[in-house]
């Protein structure tokens, strides 16, 4: 985000530097519009970032409890797996 902010704030000061060499009043109009829809759009990235990051975050035990549980079922998968070979080799044979 840090990076987001600082292209931000460089657009605004060039902006800035920009109106004062326009003279024409809707050009300055169009200037501050468009400035004022970058910050806009930027602030509601900002928002909806921080909106993910929070169901990011109650997501991750979740994910953590699914992840130990999927290596214990595949532990268990191979454990049976490896009986189930042995029985077979004792039953018929290698």
């Amino acid at each position: 985000m840090f990076a987001g902010k600082s292209a931000l704030d460089k657009v605004l000061i060039a902006g800035t530097e920009l109106r004062k060499h326009l003279l024409d009043g809707d050009s300055l109009v169009r200037l501050d519009n468009e400035l004022c829809e970058i910050k806009q759009r930027y602030d509601s990235l900002v928002t909806r970032c921080g909106d993910h990051l929070v169901e990011l975050a109650g997501a991750a035990p979740g994910a953590d409890t699914f992840y130990i549980s999927h290596e214990q079922v595949l532990s268990w998968l191979l454990f049976v797996e490896s009986e189930m070979k042995s029985d077979v080799e004792l039953c018929f044979g290698s």
